[in-house]
């Protein structure tokens, strides 16, 4: 899970902004478990948009990110994200499985996986995957802020595994949930 939230922060580093009401980042961590915790964090975008720029130079690894302690190469994740355009559904990587599909409206990808206990679903815009991966060497983040500001207010990312969610969101309340 922590490497999930890991992600889900990187993400909301690049939320959108808007010329209308000021928008507002919402982030809710609720883990499952013998010691449940969950966290709540509403930012102001204004914030947020000041902080993106620091993410991307300093905290985002030449080619490659890390996730749950693995790395993973972004030539891999663009070769996935290819195959996934092309028409394949189901990616295995080191004896893990997913299936990839949009939902019904075709704007969101949801990627459940297979053969684990843990059965981990993710939602994410398929447009925001795009603009992530469409740099060279490293994830674009410039590209994300200005898809995420097009999509609007809405859900960023939701993850759900083993009873423990991420949830990243924009919307114009203060404090929400």
């Amino acid at each position: 899970m922590k490497g999930l939230i890991r992600i889900a922060l990187v993400i909301a580093l690049v939320a959108p902004a808007t010329h209308g009401a000021p928008l507002w980042l919402h982030i809710r961590v609720t883990e499952a478990g013998s010691h449940p915790a969950t966290v709540k964090i509403n930012l102001p975008y204004a914030l947020v948009e000041r902080a993106a720029p620091l993410v991307e130079s300093e905290h985002v690894g030449d080619g490659e990110i890390v996730w749950n302690g693995d790395h993973v190469e972004l030539s891999e994740l663009r070769e996935t994200w290819r195959a996934l355009r092309a028409g394949k559904r189901t990616i295995t990587r080191d004896d893990a499985s997913w299936t990839i599909v949009r939902d019904a409206s075709g704007e969101t990808l949801v990627v459940h996986e297979l053969d684990t206990k843990s059965g981990a679903v993710v939602r994410i815009p398929a447009r925001l995957v795009d603009a992530l991966l469409s740099g060279s060497g490293r994830l674009d983040f410039s590209a994300a802020v200005k898809v995420i500001a097009q999509l609007g207010s809405g859900e960023l990312v939701a993850v759900d595994e083993d009873g423990s969610n991420v949830r990243i969101w924009v919307d114009s309340t203060p404090e929400a949930e």
